[in-house]
């Protein structure tokens, strides 16, 4: 579905992290790509980011009237929008309010046309297309300093299973966590077969080595020193999609004879219904 995706960019923008409202919104279209809420949203985004680099430039170059011209033309775009959609006639199913929203954007009260009571959401109002057209054919005089665009994202009726799909990416995230530090003790542990099964048939082998001469190095790094013990922190988990994920960490190793502190990325992947490592990189 593609709706929680857009929902979770509604959040997003919400808080300014526009960067991941895009991120979310491109699942959003990657899921259902004839979703045009997620479109439009996307476009909106791009807006807001454009607004915040035509700023930057003007802060740089206050003299550039082509800069300022423009970051006017994204400006007076939203303004308008905003005063065409003063009552935005957004509606959500009645059982499933969307409750985070509430805090993170201004409060609108949907007529109620398709429900029983007005619900609200956390939408700023919706930028229709005539706006658009509107803008492109006035002549915008440059203000004296031009405040970045605020951008209006439409967030759709949630379907019930919003909360049972959050919940998921949410609970991805604690399992690749978890996956993690369970690599980190079967190694500290010294239990060669454990370890082993949480690389993929697919692993990227380091220096072009087959599956069997890496298994065999590990297996001798395993069980020549008498003790180890691997210890992560600062552990961070990016969701790229719904089956694949990066972890970053800093690995403090201590064996025997050896210790170093390095920080690694481990690139897992959902393979026959669990988390593996495909890839593994280490940098000090």
């Amino acid at each position: 579905l593609p709706e929680p995706y857009n929902n979770l960019a509604v959040l997003y923008a919400g808080q300014g992290q526009y960067e991941k409202a895009k991120v979310a919104l491109e699942m959003a279209i990657r899921t259902h790509p004839s979703y045009a809420t997620a479109h439009e949203n996307l476009g909106d985004i791009y807006a807001k980011m454009a607004s915040q680099a035509y700023d930057r430039a003007l802060q740089l170059d206050k003299s550039n009237a082509d800069t300022r011209t423009k970051l006017a033309l994204i400006q007076d775009l939203f303004d308008k929008g905003a005063r065409a959609a003063k009552a935005p006639t957004i509606l959500v199913a009645d059982a499933t309010p969307v409750a985070p929203l509430q805090a993170s954007a201004p409060v609108a009260q949907a007529p109620a046309t398709a429900v029983n009571k007005p619900v609200v959401v956390a939408a700023a109002p919706v930028v229709q297309a005539a706006p658009v057209a509107a803008v492109k054919a006035e002549t915008v005089a440059a203000p004296a300093k031009v405040e970045p665009a605020v951008v209006p994202v439409k967030a759709e009726p949630a379907p019930v299973s919003v909360p049972a799909k959050t919940a998921s990416l949410q609970d991805a995230s604690a399992g690749i966590e978890r996956a993690t530090r369970d690599w980190a003790k079967a190694w500290s542990g010294k239990n060669v077969k454990q370890y082993l099964s949480f690389y993929a048939s697919d692993f990227k082998t380091p220096g072009g080595l087959s599956r069997s001469a890496w298994e065999a190095l590990r297996k001798d790094r395993l069980t020549k020193p008498k003790s180890i013990q691997v210890g992560l922190s600062n552990l961070k988990v990016t969701l790229i999609d719904a089956q694949q994920a990066q972890v970053s960490f800093t690995q403090n190793y201590r064996a025997s004879q050896f210790k170093s502190l390095d920080r690694k990325t481990l690139v897992w992947a959902m393979r026959d219904g669990r988390w593996q490592i495909v890839e593994e990189t280490t940098g000090k």
